[in-house]
């Protein structure tokens, strides 16, 4: 089942998340994984651009998740996991600050929402380093700022996504899982 959806439009997002209850007979799990990264300094990055990150990063997160609430509320042992970055958690990479700012954004909002939503629904983050994704192609891809020395593979992330929304994460919740091979360590 998919369903076309602007993350930054609230009724868009209602609709999908309509249909995709309606087809699978309920939700009992969300990943926020929508996210984009414009590069520049402060001075190059212009309010617009700024907004539009955070808009989709950060209130794109918060729009999922209300629009979700009803759904989750009905299912036993509900999850959320946010897909934060290693930048929310260290933003030492220059040029990121928007991007490291909406997911920094989203780390903070993942332990709103945890405690806000206990005991019924857990919500968690995940942070991960670089990943070699079609977001990352055109970076520098420097593996020795991380303690393992490579970045990350996608099902690497998609495992550690799996493990929170399982019941082996059963007492985890607000937790802002670094997944990133020791980049926010090293």
């Amino acid at each position: 089942m998919a369903a076309d959806a602007d993350v930054t439009q609230e009724v868009s997002v209602a609709r999908a998340v309509e249909q995709g209850a309606t087809a699978m007979g309920g939700i009992d799990g969300v990943v926020n994984a929508a996210g984009i990264v414009i590069h520049g300094s402060v001075l190059d990055v212009g309010v617009a651009d700024w907004k539009l990150v955070l808009d989709v990063n950060l209130t794109g997160t918060y729009i999922v998740v209300r629009c979700c609430l009803p759904w989750l509320a009905k299912a036993p042992f509900a999850t959320i996991v946010n897909i934060a970055s290693g930048q929310g958690l260290l933003p030492n990479t220059p040029n990121m600050t928007a991007y490291a700012s909406s997911k920094g954004g989203v780390v903070n909002l993942t332990r709103a929402l945890a405690a806000e939503l206990a005991p019924s629904i857990r919500v968690n983050s995940v942070c991960p380093g670089m990943v070699d994704t079609p977001m990352t192609a055109g970076l520098q891809r420097e593996g020795d700022r991380y303690a393992l020395k490579r970045i990350a593979e996608p099902m690497e992330i998609a495992q550690a996504i799996l493990f929170l929304t399982g019941t082996e994460s059963s007492f985890v919740t607000g937790a802002a899982l670094a997944v990133d091979g020791g980049r926010t360590v090293h």
